[in-house]
């Protein structure tokens, strides 16, 4: 019976102490940052109505870069009205990077950092990655073009921010998207570097990158020989030719010349039929 009413007791103990600690007013830092009240859209003007102050309880150093401190810090300068360039969820910070510049507009323009530059490339479903890329998202250019009858691959740039499918800035869209363009943020020496492949009849094509992944890596150009080393070898591809004419004695006794012969592989299958004016021989 003891033991039963100590239980007891220490429950209730418990259960009070709980109950005095949820009641407990927060510490806050006495900082304070600016959310939004409510989700404000792409372009929609930034004003007091769709914000507040909130108290932050951590320290300085945790206040998200570009946040503001207060509604005053967020309306300057005073009458020079600036809209979102994203959409900002109610309940989240406002931060200065999201905002156009005072008394600008809600545009593409607005969205590049300072001597940055867009520029647009021609993709398709394949060399735009299936669709799948996305505004923010970063990516690496690769061009194609022919030089001396070969073939050549170059990635030119290296982790390229996008900032438009087509005319689409605003959000990023809920399924992937076929588009025609895709517009990446670049200085003017990469910008010079598209036009320059696009000029030249360069096929360009785009790799999608892992968000986490910013690092620039050191590529050398690709040719057709580094993916069938035999075509580049000529010595080589003659011995596979002349190798293959002494096992084809249609091909190397010179009776057979007289008449065409076909030879005909099927499946896996390493024996050719032999057909000769449309009859196959035995």
């Amino acid at each position: 019976m003891l033991i039963l009413v100590l239980a007891i007791i220490a429950g209730l103990i418990a259960a009070f102490l709980v109950h005095r600690t949820l009641r407990a007013p927060v510490k806050t830092s006495g900082i304070k940052i600016v959310f939004a009240s409510r989700d404000i859209p792409y372009g929609a003007a930034i004003s007091r109505d769709n914000l507040r102050e909130v108290d932050w309880p951590w320290t300085q150093s945790d206040i998200p870069v570009g946040a503001f401190t207060s509604l005053a810090d967020a309306m300057k300068p005073e009458g020079m009205q600036r809209v979102a360039l994203v959409e900002i969820a109610k309940n989240t910070p406002l931060l200065n990077q999201n905002l156009s510049r005072p008394g600008q507009k809600a545009s593409l323009s607005a969205t590049l950092n300072e001597n940055m530059k867009a520029v647009s490339v021609r993709v398709d479903d394949v060399r735009g990655v299936g669709g799948f890329i996305m505004p923010g998202d970063h990516v690496d250019v690769t061009t194609t073009f022919k030089q001396d009858s070969k073939s050549y691959t170059d990635t030119i740039l290296q982790n390229i921010r996008v900032l438009a499918i087509d005319q689409i800035n605003k959000d990023r869209p809920e399924t992937a998207q076929v588009v025609k363009s895709v517009t990446l943020e670049v200085n003017t020496e990469d910008a010079q570097k598209i036009h320059l492949a696009q000029g030249s009849g360069g096929i360009i094509a785009l790799v999608l990158r892992n968000p986490n992944d910013s690092a620039v890596e050191k590529v050398g150009r690709l040719n057709i020989g580094d993916l069938v080393p035999e075509v580049a070898s000529g010595p080589q591809a003659q011995q596979d030719d002349d190798q293959g004419r002494r096992r084809d004695p249609y091909i190397s006794d010179p009776r057979n010349s007289r008449s065409t012969r076909i030879r005909v592989f099927r499946g896996g299958d390493r024996n050719a039929e032999i057909w000769s004016g449309g009859v196959k021989e035995k």
